[in-house]
């Protein structure tokens, strides 16, 4: 397992893997779309993979997921937001 769709290429479709993982299609579509299995379902993953006969572990999830997204702005940005609000209101 190098990538991401390699895990999710083990079922022949989100929706299989959603019902042998008893998840929410959903739910199991946003994971591929957002290139990640959350930690929660590592395990649940590693037991339907082993069901359909391919060896998965937790090292090769990790090593296949993206890295965890950063939400809002950066601090700095945030900042000089406020700044140039505040000049605006003095000048």
């Amino acid at each position: 397992m190098q990538a991401i769709h390699d895990i999710f290429g083990l079922w022949p479709s989100v929706g299989v893997m959603a019902t042998e993982l008893d998840r929410g299609y959903d739910t199991v579509l946003a994971w591929r779309t957002r290139g990640r299995i959350p930690e929660d379902a590592w395990d649940d993953v590693i037991a339907a993979a082993s069901k359909r006969g391919t060896q998965l572990s937790i090292g090769q999830i990790v090593a296949a997921n993206a890295p965890i997204k950063k939400r809002g702005r950066a601090a700095h940005k945030v900042r000089k937001i406020r700044a140039k609000r505040a000049e605006s209101r003095v000048g």
